[in-house]
């Protein structure tokens, strides 16, 4: 009686689990989802807004993730991660040894109060996820510089008692493809009318 009931709950737990791998369409649709990211196909913003009204301008802005451009390495690397069934994004050798980030804060950047925000978030981060983090040494070559916001889009955010922006950034460290914190980032298009500096509702 015990061995049939140890079968029936593992046929009952193999039934009921998710599938190990996606199917073809799931997979052509997810990279025809991929590939749509990469350009404008000729569809302008307000259209999309009106063809799905109850999505975000950051949804319907037709770049993967609301702000990043794909490359066709980072298309493939995605839709391999996705055929495989899972939904975290890993890219191998990106790793911080013990899960711990180091980090420095840039000098001159930060008075006391902007410090002790940026370690409100990256305690939250510590709380919330496996990751650690770790002021850098003497001598290491492998650490984030933490510098101001300026330059990027900083100077347009809020900043709210839970600056989710922030530890957003944060997030990033461990290998997040955000295109506004690469090293192009001084030398995009600044993209806005005067007066009309927050692109989107809240």
């Amino acid at each position: 009686m015990l061995k049939l009931s140890i079968v029936l709950f593992l046929v009952g737990l193999a039934a009921c689990s998710p599938p190990v791998t996606k199917t073809r369409e799931q997979i052509e649709s997810f990279r025809n989802f991929l590939e749509k990211s990469r350009t404008e196909h000729g569809v302008r913003l307000s259209e999309r807004m009106l063809a799905n009204p109850k999505a975000s301008a950051w949804e319907n802005s037709g770049k993967f993730e609301g702000d990043i451009i794909l490359d066709d390495w980072q298309v493939e690397a995605l839709v391999q991660q996705y055929s495989g069934a899972r939904n975290a994004y890993i890219w191998p050798g990106t790793k911080w040894p013990e899960n711990t980030i180091v980090y420095e804060f840039g000098e001159g950047e930060f008075d006391d109060e902007q410090k002790e925000a940026i370690m409100v978030s990256i305690r939250d981060i510590e709380q919330n996820t496996c990751l650690k983090f770790r002021e850098r040494l003497p001598g290491e070559f492998n650490y984030v510089k933490l510098t101001s916001f300026e330059g990027v889009m900083g100077q347009q955010e809020y900043i709210t008692e839970y600056d989710w922006h922030r530890t957003r950034r944060h997030y990033n460290c461990p290998g997040g493809w955000s295109k506004e914190i690469n090293s192009e980032a001084d030398e995009q298009k600044v993209n806005f009318v005067e007066g009309q500096e927050i692109p989107y509702d809240e």
